[in-house]
């Protein structure tokens, strides 16, 4: 009966993706990072793991690094504002790059969310079968 349960859940995430979910920084001093385990953070989360959308406002003072898993890493300025889509992620962390000031508490939001599957097949070559997609949008590749 829960796989049954499973099963239709993540054809409606497949299908309809999932909320927005919203996390603010802790206090950030010079150098230091912050690491935003999404299944850890908030267990409604996990259900929805991985993720495939970000979008990140910095209204801090400093210039900020986010880094996707160890895979993908990008400056976000300060007063900034930044989308990421497509990049799979269940984790994600935040450096301050600023050598001498802090990124006060709650001045960088960041917002997940897993869009359709749909939106991302759209987005890869009309060739790959269907299937392969699917795959390759699940387990990454």
């Amino acid at each position: 009966m829960m796989n049954e349960i499973q099963a239709r859940r993540e054809k409606r995430i497949l299908r309809y993706g999932s909320p927005l979910f919203n996390f603010k920084n802790t206090a950030l001093a010079p150098g230091e990072v912050e690491v935003f385990e999404f299944g850890e953070r908030a267990r409604v989360t996990q259900k929805y793991l991985p993720f495939n959308f970000l979008s990140i406002t910095n209204n801090s003072t400093v210039n900020i690094e986010i880094n996707f898993e160890d895979k993908v890493k990008k400056t976000v300025p300060a007063g900034v504002i930044m989308s990421f889509e497509s990049i799979w992620f269940r984790r994600v962390s935040i450096k301050n790059l600023d050598t001498s000031n802090t990124a006060n508490q709650n001045t960088i939001e960041i917002t997940v969310q897993r869009l359709p599957v749909k939106e991302d097949i759209s987005r890869m070559p009309p060739e790959l079968p269907v299937i392969q997609k699917i795959k390759l949008l699940l387990f990454g590749g």
